[in-house]
Protein backbone atom coordinates (compact mmCIF):
# COMPACT_ATOMS: atom_id res chain seq x y z
CA UNK A 1 0.00 0.00 0.00
CA UNK A 2 1.32 3.41 -0.93
CA UNK A 3 2.08 5.82 1.88
CA UNK A 4 1.47 8.67 -0.49
CA UNK A 5 -2.31 8.61 -0.62
CA UNK A 6 -3.64 12.13 -0.81
CA UNK A 7 -6.98 13.85 -1.08
CA UNK A 8 -7.82 14.64 -4.70
CA UNK A 9 -8.96 18.20 -4.85
CA UNK A 10 -12.34 18.85 -6.45
CA UNK A 11 -12.42 21.44 -9.23
CA UNK A 12 -15.67 22.94 -10.51
CA UNK A 13 -15.71 24.66 -13.91
CA UNK A 14 -18.51 27.19 -14.41
CA UNK A 15 -19.21 28.40 -17.94
CA UNK A 16 -22.18 29.35 -20.11
CA UNK A 17 -20.83 27.48 -23.14
CA UNK A 18 -21.47 23.75 -23.49
CA UNK A 19 -18.51 23.67 -25.91
CA UNK A 20 -16.13 24.92 -23.20
CA UNK A 21 -17.34 22.25 -20.79
CA UNK A 22 -16.96 19.59 -23.48
CA UNK A 23 -13.45 20.68 -24.48
CA UNK A 24 -12.00 21.16 -20.98
CA UNK A 25 -13.70 18.83 -18.49
CA UNK A 26 -12.29 15.50 -19.65
CA UNK A 27 -8.66 16.67 -20.05
CA UNK A 28 -8.78 18.38 -16.63
CA UNK A 29 -8.84 14.95 -14.98
CA UNK A 30 -5.14 14.75 -15.86
CA UNK A 31 -4.48 17.58 -13.38
CA UNK A 32 -4.88 15.12 -10.48
CA UNK A 33 -8.22 16.63 -9.47
CA UNK A 34 -11.78 15.42 -9.66
CA UNK A 35 -13.78 17.63 -11.98
CA UNK A 36 -17.39 18.79 -12.25
CA UNK A 37 -18.97 21.25 -14.62
CA UNK A 38 -21.83 23.68 -14.22
CA UNK A 39 -23.50 25.07 -17.31
CA UNK A 40 -24.77 28.53 -16.46
CA UNK A 41 -27.96 29.22 -18.38
CA UNK A 42 -30.71 30.97 -16.47
CA UNK A 43 -29.72 30.56 -12.83
CA UNK A 44 -29.72 33.70 -10.72
CA UNK A 45 -26.47 34.63 -9.02
CA UNK A 46 -27.72 33.19 -5.72
CA UNK A 47 -28.81 29.94 -7.40
CA UNK A 48 -25.44 29.65 -9.12
CA UNK A 49 -23.53 30.21 -5.87
CA UNK A 50 -25.65 27.55 -4.15
CA UNK A 51 -25.10 25.12 -7.04
CA UNK A 52 -21.34 25.67 -6.88
CA UNK A 53 -21.14 25.18 -3.11
CA UNK A 54 -23.36 22.05 -3.25
CA UNK A 55 -20.52 20.39 -5.15
CA UNK A 56 -18.16 21.06 -2.22
CA UNK A 57 -15.29 22.32 -4.39
CA UNK A 58 -11.72 23.09 -3.40
CA UNK A 59 -11.17 25.03 -6.63
CA UNK A 60 -13.63 26.99 -8.78
CA UNK A 61 -12.84 28.10 -12.34
CA UNK A 62 -15.22 30.87 -13.33
CA UNK A 63 -15.87 32.23 -16.79
CA UNK A 64 -15.95 36.02 -16.86
CA UNK A 65 -19.07 36.60 -18.93
CA UNK A 66 -21.74 34.11 -17.99
CA UNK A 67 -25.30 34.02 -19.30
CA UNK A 68 -27.23 37.28 -19.29
CA UNK A 69 -25.56 39.94 -17.17
CA UNK A 70 -23.93 37.56 -14.66
CA UNK A 71 -20.18 38.16 -14.32
CA UNK A 72 -17.96 35.47 -12.83
CA UNK A 73 -15.79 37.95 -10.95
CA UNK A 74 -18.84 39.29 -9.11
CA UNK A 75 -19.54 35.83 -7.71
CA UNK A 76 -16.14 35.45 -6.04
CA UNK A 77 -16.84 37.64 -2.98
CA UNK A 78 -20.08 35.69 -2.37
CA UNK A 79 -18.23 32.37 -2.59
CA UNK A 80 -15.48 33.58 -0.23
CA UNK A 81 -18.06 34.85 2.26
CA UNK A 82 -19.77 31.46 2.37
CA UNK A 83 -16.65 29.28 2.02
CA UNK A 84 -13.53 31.12 3.18
CA UNK A 85 -10.34 29.72 1.68
CA UNK A 86 -11.99 28.53 -1.52
CA UNK A 87 -9.53 28.80 -4.41
CA UNK A 88 -11.23 30.87 -7.13
CA UNK A 89 -9.61 31.30 -10.53
CA UNK A 90 -10.79 33.53 -13.35
CA UNK A 91 -11.04 31.51 -16.57
CA UNK A 92 -11.76 33.69 -19.57
CA UNK A 93 -10.69 34.32 -23.13
CA UNK A 94 -10.92 38.07 -22.43
CA UNK A 95 -7.62 39.35 -21.02
CA UNK A 96 -9.41 42.56 -20.00
CA UNK A 97 -11.16 40.56 -17.25
CA UNK A 98 -7.92 39.70 -15.44
CA UNK A 99 -7.97 42.85 -13.30
CA UNK A 100 -11.68 42.58 -12.36
CA UNK A 101 -11.10 38.96 -11.33
CA UNK A 102 -8.02 39.72 -9.24
CA UNK A 103 -9.69 42.80 -7.77
CA UNK A 104 -12.66 40.67 -6.71
CA UNK A 105 -10.51 38.22 -4.78
CA UNK A 106 -9.59 35.60 -7.38
CA UNK A 107 -6.27 34.01 -6.52
CA UNK A 108 -5.33 33.74 -10.20
CA UNK A 109 -6.44 34.27 -13.77
CA UNK A 110 -5.95 31.78 -16.60
CA UNK A 111 -6.57 32.75 -20.21
CA UNK A 112 -9.00 30.25 -21.75
CA UNK A 113 -8.26 29.30 -25.34
CA UNK A 114 -10.78 26.81 -26.67
CA UNK A 115 -8.68 26.55 -29.87
CA UNK A 116 -5.65 25.44 -27.81
CA UNK A 117 -6.87 23.42 -24.83
CA UNK A 118 -3.46 21.82 -24.19
CA UNK A 119 -1.79 25.21 -23.70
CA UNK A 120 -4.68 26.37 -21.52
CA UNK A 121 -4.39 23.25 -19.34
CA UNK A 122 -0.63 23.74 -19.07
CA UNK A 123 -1.18 27.30 -17.77
CA UNK A 124 -3.83 26.04 -15.37
CA UNK A 125 -1.49 23.32 -14.12
CA UNK A 126 1.16 25.96 -13.41
CA UNK A 127 -1.35 27.89 -11.28
CA UNK A 128 -2.54 24.83 -9.37
CA UNK A 129 0.84 23.23 -8.70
Amino acid sequence: MSSHVSHRRHLVLVDDSPDVLTVFLQPMHRLAVTVSGILHAAQTTDELVAEILEKNPDIVLLDGNLAGTVRGYRIIPLLHELQPGLLCIGFSSADALKEPFLGSGAQAFVRKEISDPEDTLHRLMNVLW
